[in-house]
Order: structure tokens, then C-alpha cells, then sequence
């Protein structure tokens, strides 16, 4: 069974909120909950836009014995830092209390 825990901001260009997607899969949780490294490195890996609709897609991982594993993904309008620690926070807010082994970030 794939479960997949989502949290959004919607667009608006009157207020400037950029549009923030954050998702977690079953995958991504169960390397939080196992995977010791997970709670000490996090790296991100950034895309670039993808035109027309100008987003961005930034990965987390952490690396362990068998290789890089996934810890989240978030898609943004922009790549401004309030965005990205928008994003960031959105994203450890879907994320349970097992999340980086259980440090919760």
C-alpha cells in the first residue's frame, strides 16, 4: 500500500505567497523511521526551473551504507530562502514523530 502525505500553498500573487507542494511517500517514511543516517546528514539537490510553468523541484536524501535514500521532495514557484524555509517547514510538519530517526527534526 503507498500512502503519501501531501501539503500545499496555494498560489497568490496579490499577497506574493508562492506556491509550495511538499510530499512524503511510504518510502520516504520508513527511511526516516529506520535509516540512522537520516538523522545526521540531510543534503538537498535543487533543480532548475522547468519552463512553462517556472517551478522548481528540491530533493532531500541521506546517504548510508546501500547508497542515497529519499527523505522528501518539495516543488516551489520560486527559489527565494523564504520560499525554500517555507517549504522546509511545510515539509517537517507532514512528517511524523519518527521523522530523522526520530530527532523530529
Amino acid at each position: 500500500m503507498t500512502i503519501f502525505l501531501i501539503c500545499f500553498q496555494e498560489y497568490d500573487s496579490r499577497s506574493g505567497k508562492a506556491f509550495i507542494l511538499c510530499v512524503v511517500t511510504s518510502l520516504m517514511s520508513r527511511v526516516h523511521e529506520k535509516i540512522l543516517q537520516s538523522s545526521e546528514i540531510c543534503y538537498m539537490d535543487a533543480s532548475a526551473s522547468f519552463e512553462p510553468l517556472n517551478t522548481s523541484i528540491t530533493l532531500l536524501y541521506t546517504s548510508c551504507a546501500v547508497g542515497v535514500l529519499p527523505l522528501g521532495l518539495f516543488i516551489t514557484s520560486d527559489e527565494l530562502e523564504i520560499t525554500l524555509e517555507k517549504a522546509l517547514n511545510l515539509l517537517k510538519s507532514i512528517l511524523s514523530q519518527h521523522a530523522f530517526y526520530g530527532r523530529e527534526a
